[in-house]
């Protein structure tokens, strides 16, 4: 049987495929709180080698309106540190 993998940069469509039953996938808990906690996707313990970490940017054009992304950004980047506090404690 060959194994298929798929990608989507939408972390709520991998969670839906694994949910509809297509496979399993490599999923920040963190997002997914709401379906773990519903009983909707369960973890799987694995033993391996631990993941690289992720790199991630934010892009956009600077003008006159460009206060929101920016805003954005920087609470994506809070946030990805607050998560990253918790998840090692």
């Amino acid at each position: 049987h060959d194994a298929r993998l798929y990608g989507s940069a939408s972390i709520s469509t991998a969670a839906r495929m694994v949910r509809d039953g297509i496979g399993v996938g490599v999923l920040a808990p963190a997002a997914l709180r709401h379906e773990l906690s519903a009983g909707q996707l369960r973890p799987i313990e694995v033993a391996s080698e631990p993941l690289p970490d992720l790199a991630f940017t934010a892009s956009w054009l600077r003008g006159s309106d460009s206060h929101v992304p920016a805003a954005v950004a920087r609470l994506a980047v809070q946030v990805a540190r607050d998560e990253g506090a918790d998840s090692k404690s």
